[in-house]
């Protein structure tokens, strides 16, 4: 798969760490996200933010859910959450670039995390997902208002 994603296709990016765990996300960004999980499901993504249980093309059972976007320009993301197994993750992100998505190796943080208001709290919530302790996350946390002041 490669490196950086072809401008106009769905990007996968897996959002836990690369680790055993009990639930995985695997997130889907661009504005064929929905059509793709559609043909991995069967279902249409719920476009409310609403989680639907699913399966994950005879992957796996999980959840599946759009987020709302907050404008027109906002970019389309989709989030799946299977069982956080490796070899789940694995299968899942193989199927999903079967289906056209490519893997993102270096997403923009805006566009993993919509919800943010600046770039600097974008890149504060990827760090605290990939963060191996929890230590880390006060001072994480504390990054967008020390970087203002």
């Amino acid at each position: 798969m490669p490196s950086h994603a072809e401008p106009h296709a769905t990007r996968i990016h897996v959002m836990t760490p690369p680790r055993a765990g009990a639930v995985a996300i695997i997130q889907l960004t661009g504005p064929d996200a929905p059509d793709l999980v559609t043909r991995l499901t069967g279902h249409t993504p719920a476009a409310d933010g609403r989680l639907t249980l699913r399966d994950l093309g005879g992957i796996d059972h999980g959840l599946v859910g759009a987020l709302p976007r907050a404008s027109d320009d906002a970019p389309v993301v989709v989030q799946l959450m299977p069982h956080g197994g490796p070899r789940v993750v694995q299968r899942l992100t193989a199927r999903l670039h079967e289906l056209g998505a490519v893997m993102d190796a270096h997403p923009n943080p805006l566009d993993l995390y919509p919800e943010a208001r600046t770039p600097i709290e974008a890149d504060v919530l990827l760090a605290i997902a990939q963060s191996p302790s929890p230590a880390a996350i006060d001072m994480l946390a504390a990054q967008p208002v020390l970087w203002r002041a």
